[in-house]
This record gives C-alpha cells, structure tokens and sequence, in this order.
C-alpha cells in the first residue's frame, strides 16, 4: 500500500455507495458486523421484487434466434444472483438468494453442468461461474456444487485448462448456438485463458478445492497468460485483460488475482515490487525471491496494491468503483479509458 499516492482503504469506507461501504469494512477491515442491513438497501428490494415466483429472474429483451427464453431467464437469473451474493453480501439464508440457487439447479444436467446459455453445448465457464457465486453463497457442501466441481475436472483441456468445447473445433457462434448435438472438446488444442480464469475463480472459492494440485496446475497456465491475447476469438485481445467488471463476470487482471490470492500455498510475496508487479506472484518473475503464506489482509492488500499500480490510474479506479456493479477499463500503458455503463458483454452480444 506504500507504493500508492493515496490509500484507497479510506475512500471506500467512506463511500456514498452503502452496499460499498458494507463491503470495504467487511472484506478489507475484517468487520464481521457492518453497520448497515444490506437485505434492507432500496436497491436490493428492486431485485427482490423481480424476482419470479420460481426463482428466476427475466431478461429484458434477447434474440430468440441466439437462445430460447429459458435460457435468457439462467442468463439473467446468474447476473442477478451475483449482484446479490458479491455486491450485497447475501448468501443462502436469504430467501431470494435461496429461490436463485433452486431454479439454476433445475438448468443442471445430470452430467453436473448448466446448459442452456449455448444452446445444448456445453458451457464450462457459465457452469463455473454459477458455482462460484454457490458456494460463496454457502453451498459448497452441497451435492449441486460437488457435481459441477467433479465435471469441470472431467473437461479439461490436456494442458490443464480449459476451454469453449465448440472452440477448440473451429465452430462459428452460429454453429454453437443452433447445433441440436452436442460436440466434445478437442482435448489436444491449447485452452483459453479466458474460460480457465473463471473456472480458478469457482477452484479458488472452493476450501476443498483450492489448494489441490489440479487448481495450482490451472492457477500457473492462468499467470503464464498475463497480458497475452487469447487462443481463441472470444475476447482475445491482451487489452481485455485491462477492462474490468464487478460483479466478476469475465477474466480479467482483478479478477485472476483475486482468485489468485486465495492459495495460501504461496502464490503471493508480500511487499515485492517491480514492472506491473510481475514479482509478487511466484512463478511469474523471479524464481528465487522465495514465497511465504501471507495472511488474509495481506492478500486483500496486494490485490489492491497490484492491481491500481498496473493501472497507473487511481483516480480514474477511484471513480469506477464508488458505485457498484461498474465496469472500467484503462490502457496497457496506464492511459485511463472512458468508464462504461455496463460490463464489456452487452446486452444483444452475450455468450
């Protein structure tokens, strides 16, 4: 935190945004009993209201020539949920995010995945990011979770990420949404950085997971990738790894290193410096500056740290954050990029 011009703890604490502050004081002070009902927030009552009586929640629009409205309904049913567990706090003791969990599991196949996003393809990154916001939800005991978990492992790529199964065989979007059968991967072309960062996301969330050698092995190709393009089409260029959104929605920088710092196997060195920060994840810089498990404010902080230092930009994060979701992008170089009004998938183009 040193290395910054202002301490951005302070800023958040003090935020306009309640649900914001609530977070700041809960993840970054370690407060167990912030000072506000999150539950109570106008916004969180908006949401509740929406909510349909089976657990769903309805997307707004869509092209029915892309997904069938089900399919929209899971779409929209996992954004909202994940306003509601990250944004908010919520977990399953909330009736509403209790619904959420019952209607995704009537999208769970038998094989442990949600389908229906892609049509009848499989969809390794939506299944792991609705089981991430599960078990940060309370459900990682749960079978629901257990069985996603066990078929994320089963379709890796040979390298140990993961991949669009329809990708890896040179399958058009069309194609993918459209296609009745439903198409393996080819487990011999190289994953995406862009699904296996989600996929660590749900790894890293989960106490039994996350320290196996699978997640390490998925977590070291992840930093292997920083600031590369991307194998495949779908959000490729190396800038994407600059744009970011909250709730976590694709791979990003923020998003990896957060998922990064929950190894406490020493993926971390506390206090290291150097060009974006390359030394303070071991394996990705020096070898020999050696790791130590750091402790939980510690990885809070060098999450903070690296990540506005990469940026070079803290008043333009400062401006993204105070209002929660956002999505605010910044150049390679540092230069800031206009904020934007909602997550880089818009709403007409998600996949």
């Amino acid at each position: 935190m040193k290395q910054l011009r202002r301490d951005p703890i302070g800023l958040l604490v003090a935020a306009d945004d309640a649900a914001l502050r609530s977070m700041a004081r809960r993840e970054l002070l370690g407060e167990t009993t912030p000072g506000i009902s999150v539950a109570e927030l106008p916004a969180v009552r908006r949401a509740v209201t929406r909510q349909q009586p089976d657990g769903r929640w309805r997307y707004p629009g869509g092209n029915p020539d892309i997904r069938s409205r089900a399919a929209y309904d899971q779409l929209e049913t996992y954004r909202q949920l994940g306003v509601l567990v990250c944004k908010f706090g919520l977990d399953r003791r909330h009736p509403a995010v209790a619904a959420a969990a019952g209607f995704l599991s009537s999208c769970q196949t038998e094989a442990g995945d949600y389908r229906g996003i892609y049509g009848h393809q499989y969809t390794p990154n939506y299944s792991a990011a609705i089981t991430e916001l599960l078990i940060r939800a309370g459900y990682g005991h749960t079978a629901q979770v257990e069985h996603t978990m066990r078929w994320l492992l089963t379709i890796r790529q040979d390298d140990g990420g993961w991949a669009i199964p329809t990708r890896t065989l040179g399958m058009s979007l069309n194609v993918m949404y459209t296609a009745r059968e439903t198409f393996e991967p080819d487990r011999s072309r190289p994953s995406s950085h862009l699904v296996t960062g989600i996929v660590v996301r749900a790894l890293a969330a989960h106490p039994g997971y996350r320290h196996s050698a699978d997640t390490r092995r998925a977590a070291d190709l992840l930093k292997s990738r920083f600031f590369r393009r991307d194998v495949y089409p779908d959000r490729a260029a190396a800038s994407n790894w600059l744009i970011f959104s909250y709730p976590f929605w694709w791979t990003d920088l923020l998003s990896a290193l957060d998922s990064l710092a929950q190894e406490p196997g020493g993926l971390w060195i506390p206090g290291a410096t150097g060009p974006r920060a390359r030394t303070a994840i071991c394996g990705w810089g020096s070898p020999s500056a050696g790791c130590s498990t750091p402790s939980a404010r510690e990885r809070r902080n060098a999450i903070i740290d690296l990540g506005m230092r990469v940026l070079q930009v803290p008043e333009q994060v400062g401006r993204c954050v105070m209002k929660l979701p956002f999505t605010c992008a910044a150049s390679p170089t540092g230069r800031p990029l206009a904020p934007q009004s909602r997550p880089a998938d818009d709403r007409q183009r998600r996949r």
